[in-house]
């Protein structure tokens, strides 16, 4: 309802300019009041921070690089069954969740055994009657140790020792069958079964011997570059069959180093030797196997047959095998020369096996690579699903999850697009499997037995989190691309198990480098580049930069996942740019890109590093007179290449591990100060390239600085690391003329 206009008389619109007046300079008067109060409190608060009474953010120093208070915690996490898994609290007390009631309870009797034991790893059996667990340990390689084993019934709750064969010897590779409460194992290279683990060990192959016969367990060249694991051997599904791998190395030569152990009489220098096929050499020699079990007796041992086009001068590798089936067996071979490869399915009763697809350089336009991906088969067995390159129109090859029906031949694709699968997981027990796909660095997932629900772990950009979800209620299928671009269904999230809040906590209180990503032109190709930028960046202002490099063929380093490191520290503590930048030949954007360095190793990549630096030094942000070079491994060996090929662009080349017998890089420029490091137990990267590069680098007058690192091997791990990093630390602050100030405080270039 509208109001009624009111009417006023003259003396009343008088006494409302006169009230008017009154109110405009009693507001002016509050202004001024508040302008000069604003002022002095302005005033009070530049006293006090010029007092130090409130300090900026401390950078990420090298004390909090190497703290474990700064690491991403992980949650403990295993599945049991369908819908039940194994989770330690923060308490340390051991769970068993249900996730169809929601319920857990405590299994402390469990977490017991495995402390009493100090359990390096262990292992449920597939009824969860039995825990396996692996003490003691002594490491081999990089992913294989010998350990002893102690079994505990969680009936019963009596711990056995797993030592028939003599007390205290320690075994390698136990494992679990599938099904039932069967155990593998080896013992001086020859492989044994327990067909329970009360029964005695059966040994299956009798001509094991150290360094030279490896039954069941992978040698070196195949857990290092080929496998990634020391376990050689595959039980069939329902346990009657184990197919394993015989490897002969007699024939190898070895290489050899020293560690330097303490003795009573002081230290002593110990001779250290594996077989270590190089290039050009003859490779291992192997025969893989299938061992049909029966009755607690082994009643037959066959051989499976590699196609005739791969075998070729006898040179030859296996890159899979899995069992779709217990009556099948499938298996990826691969020719020396890596631009053949064959998927063969066999026959475990007669080792007959028929070649069902291939793959050639002619059609890859490369090497073949795709061996690495462990294919996947539906519940029943009739299907395979692995990884292929595919052509997707003119922009190339692409890897793609491709469906292979065993019984047809037939090969097809799932998925075709521009993108690039790395991880793929086959939901089994449904007619036509639902697939988790995605690029690494954001999500990985591991599923329960029957795919009801799965573990995922959401990796980047942001701190890690992990959760539990079903797939009962979501449809699950998540894409991610470079750029940090994803397409992700709805999914419902059933349970959060760790999103690291208090490590979210802890850094708020640091100041960090900022993370940007985008392009840099080198020759026509647009390499994918991500800069960390320092804490408050001005870009007015000119930074030292630090280009910390990999590219290594099919690598990848330019990516969204979330990490603290190197580049953290560097840019933080030193007030630098660190950039890290994919050059040619690097993985994930098509075999277009990645095969532009076959046959040309180490030039386009040399070239587009150098590349980035006369990019570097047009930026305004950018102080060329304070530029450096850092790599490791391959990195390394980028980084002596680049360092002797350097134009004046750069001023320190920080080589760790560098693989060096590549015509010593044409090393002339005496005007880049150039660091080495190494350790001396390398079996990845041998100590030897150093010595040798040492030499040579002697001998041309080339002035340097050494570093190398007693008994460390290629990671250079433990305090050794940290020293590493100060090194690089004070060179770069006495090069550059940078004084660390105290926490706080910007650092200060002269």
């Amino acid at each position: 309802m509208a109001e009624e206009p009111v009417e006023y008389s003259g003396l009343d619109k008088a006494k409302r300019t006169r009230a008017t007046i009154i109110a405009v300079i009693f507001v002016l008067i509050v202004a001024a009041v508040i302008a000069v109060v604003v002022v002095i409190a302005t005033c009070i608060a530049a006293i006090i921070r010029n007092g130090d009474t409130e300090k900026p953010k401390p950078p990420f120093n090298v004390e909090a690089l190497y703290s474990t208070e700064y690491r991403a915690k992980k949650p403990h996490f295993k599945w049991l069954s369908d819908t039940e898994y194994e989770y330690k609290t923060e308490e340390g007390k051991l769970m068993k969740m249900d996730l169809t009631s929601a319920k857990g309870h405590v299994i402390n009797h469990v977490g017991q055994f495995l402390s009493n034991y100090s359990a390096y790893a262990y292992w449920w059996s597939s009824d969860q009657r039995y825990v396996l667990a692996a003490y003691d340990h002594k490491k081999i390689y990089r992913h294989s140790y010998f350990a002893r084993y102690a079994l505990y019934d969680v009936t019963t709750r009596i711990t056995t020792l797993l030592d028939e064969a003599g007390q205290g010897v320690r075994l390698r590779e136990m494992s679990w069958s599938p099904t039932g409460n069967k155990l593998a194992y080896v013992y001086n290279n020859d492989l044994y079964i327990k067909n329970s683990p009360t029964a005695s060990g059966l040994r299956v192959t009798m001509n094991g011997k150290i360094d030279q016969i490896y039954n069941g367990a992978a040698d070196w060249a195949y857990e290092e570059e080929i496998l990634n694991t020391g376990n050689a051997k595959y039980w069939s599904p329902d346990a009657t069959y184990l197919c394993y791998a015989s490897f002969n190395d007699s024939h190898i030569i070895h290489a050899k180093w020293f560690t330097y152990e303490p003795d009573r009489n002081g230290y002593v220098a110990k001779l250290h030797s594996i077989p270590y096929p190089k290039p050009g050499t003859t490779l291992p020699k192997f025969t893989l196997n299938v061992a049909a079990i029966s009755n607690n007796n082994i009643s037959r041992i066959v051989t499976l047959q590699p196609p005739a086009r791969i075998t070729g001068d006898g040179n030859y590798y296996y890159t899979n095998v899995v069992w779709p089936n217990s009556n099948t067996i499938i298996v990826y071979w691969l020719n020396r020369l890596q631009n053949i490869s064959s998927v063969t399915t066999c026959n475990p009763q007669t080792g007959d096996c028929t070649e069902i697809s291939a793959a050639s350089s002619t059609t890859s336009g490369g090497y073949v690579d795709f061996h690495y991906y462990r294919p996947l088969s539906s519940s029943d067995g009739s299907t395979l699903y692995t990884i292929l390159p595919k052509a997707v129109a003119d922009k190339g090859t692409f890897n793609h999850i491709a469906k292979i029906v065993i019984s047809l031949y037939n090969c097809g694709e799932v998925t075709i697009s521009l993108f690039w699968v790395v991880i793929f997981k086959v939901l089994s027990n449904r007619q036509q499997p639902d697939i988790f796909i995605g690029t690494y660095s954001y999500f990985s997932a591991t599923f329960s037995s029957q795919a009801s629900f799965y573990f995922l772990r959401c990796l980047g950009p942001n701190i890690p989190s992990y959760y539990v979800v079903t797939t009962a209620t979501s449809d699950t299928f998540l894409v991610s691309t470079f750029a940090v671009r994803q397409y992700c269904k709805w999914v419902i999230l059933e349970t959060l198990l760790e999103n690291n809040t208090e490590l979210a906590t802890k850094l708020s209180e640091h100041e960090l480098a900022e993370r940007h990503i985008y392009q840099i032109n080198s020759n026509g190709y647009k390499l994918n580049a991500i800069e960390y930028r320092p804490p408050l960046f001005d870009a007015n202002k000119r930074y030292p930069v630090m280009l910390y490099v990999y590219g290594g063929p099919g690598s990848q380093t330019v990516k969204t996942s979330w990490s603290l490191g190197f580049p953290q520290y560097f840019s933080t503590t030193l007030q630098m740019v660190v950039i890290r930048v994919d050059p040619r030949g690097t993985g994930y954007r098509g075999n277009r890109f990645k095969f532009l360095t076959y046959r040309k190793i180490g030039l386009l990549e040399s070239d587009d590093f150098l590349n980035v630096f006369r990019y570097l030094r047009q930026q305004s942000y950018v102080d060329p007179d304070k530029i450096c070079m850092f790599g490791w491994s391959y990195g390394g060996y980028m980084t002596a290449m680049v360092t002797g090929r350097n134009q004046g662009l750069f001023k320190i080349g920080f080589s760790v591990a560098p693989v060096a017998n590549w015509g010593f890089y044409g090393f002339k420029n005496k005007t880049v100060s150039f660091f080495i490091a190494h350790g001396t137990s390398d079996d990845n990267v041998h100590y030897s390239n150093t010595a040798i590069l040492v030499e040579a680098l002697q001998n041309e007058v080339i002035p340097f600085r050494m570093q190398a690192y007693t008994n460390k091997d290629h990671s250079i791990r433990g305090g050794a690391n940290k020293h590493l990093v100060l090194q690089m630390t004070d060179m770069i602050t006495k090069s550059f003329g940078i004084t660390v100030s105290s926490e706080g405080e910007d650092s200060q270039t002269e």
